[in-house]
């Protein structure tokens, strides 16, 4: 299928959850729609429902991550709808493509799993260790499963990947 045909296919889909700065140049806002369609066109339809029925929108915008500093993007808990939302940054650093596709699909496994919301249920002193010990290995293991891999020239900057998927400390 063309690119065409994907977008026009997605166009009301992104249109409801995309979001940008009002000061975002039009060539940015490209970027991040062109990254989400190819993410969500690889993603099986019964688990982008899934995602759908967690998510309420994506903020196209620098991520400030409580947990997780310096990160181009995270998934958090809309606690107006207690729906996952997610920020996302594809301009973060110099990554490549396939890295940035790779790191959106993550957040949409946390999402498919509301890994958000789960954790805020859990209050702050439980939360940190549910991220660790099961947010973070069963997004990583769906995101595998969907086949999203980071490029091999940006896995050494990766220290989350190189901890849950390499095992490596």
């Amino acid at each position: 299928m063309d690119i065409l045909k994907i977008r026009r296919l997605h166009l009301p889909t992104m249109d409801r959850l995309l979001y940008f700065s009002n000061d975002d140049l039009a060539e940015r806002r490209k970027v991040y729609e062109d990254l989400f369609l190819e993410t969500w066109e690889r993603i099986p339809q019964n688990d982008r429902d899934k995602i759908l029925e967690n998510l309420e929108f994506i903020l196209c915008k620098k991520v400030d991550d409580f947990w997780q500093q310096n990160t181009p993007a995270c998934a958090l808990l809309c606690k107006i709808s207690l729906r996952c939302f997610v920020i996302f940054n594809p301009f973060f650093d110099s990554i490549e493509r396939e890295t940035k596709v790779h790191i959106l699909a993550h957040e949409f496994a946390h999402v498919f799993y509301n890994h958000p919301r789960t954790g805020f249920k859990l209050g702050s002193d439980k939360e940190k260790k549910y991220i660790e010990e099961e947010a973070e290995p069963q997004a990583y293991a769906l995101t595998e499963k969907w086949k999203f891999f980071p490029h091999p020239e940006n896995i050494h900057n990766l220290l989350c990947y190189k901890k849950f998927v390499l095992k490596e400390k």
